[in-house]
């Protein structure tokens, strides 16, 4: 790419009548000459961003007929010639994330309240990780469960986000965060498609 030229991008093949983009939400740009030169990571961009009914009929066959498509319609200026640029509609959470968000809690709280097991393997043979958050000094018994899930649309990497704040507190000594394991066992699949997630999907 050369620098501070306006690149446009159009993607027609979404599904979706209508989007954020049309209220002002903008693409996320990863650029590896920012995160070199100034340790910047994903970053908002993009102007003249529109996102509405595809109009043109599509001879593409991999594309279904008689299905109203949409698209996603913007410009936007790389700041770097030959710089090597990644470009995303939510900022990335990927399963290592997942991993090294589960082992900084394993390593600062205590297993009584967070425990982190195996719930199963996936087709890929990934682990799919399960959670028990409670206070393990309350008798089960008198105890209801809460089951949380995140990532089963792999795309979705917002729900991670959350899950990452939910854990966070649910462990935290917050005097609610307390209350709630000495009268709550949590169950969290924090996510569901490691495969999906793995391979971009």
């Amino acid at each position: 790419m050369i620098a501070n030229v306006t690149y446009r991008f159009r993607i027609i093949n979404l599904m979706k009548k209508n989007s954020l983009y049309n209220d002002g939400m903008q693409i996320l740009l990863f650029s590896e000459v920012d995160a070199k030169t100034e340790c910047r990571s994903w970053y908002r961009v993009g102007h003249h961003i529109n996102y509405s009914e595809y109009k043109q009929r599509t001879h593409n066959p991999l594309l279904e007929r008689d299905i109203n498509y949409y698209e996603l319609d913007f410009q936007f200026e790389f700041s770097h010639s030959g710089d090597t640029c990644y470009i995303a509609h939510c900022y990335p959470y990927t399963f290592t994330d997942l991993k090294d968000d589960l082992e900084y809690l394993s390593t600062i709280r205590p297993r009584e309240i967070f425990r982190r097991d195996i719930l199963c393997e996936s087709q890929a043979g990934n682990s799919c990780f399960i959670i028990t958050v409670t206070d393990e000094s309350v008798p089960l018994y008198k105890k209801k469960f809460v089951i949380l899930t995140a990532r089963i649309h792999p795309g979705e990497t917002n729900s991670s986000y959350m899950m990452r704040g939910l854990l966070e507190f649910i462990t935290s000594n917050d005097k609610i965060a307390q209350k709630l394991r000495s009268e709550l066992v949590f169950k969290i699949v924090p996510m569901m498609n490691p495969d999906g997630v793995i391979v971009g999907n």
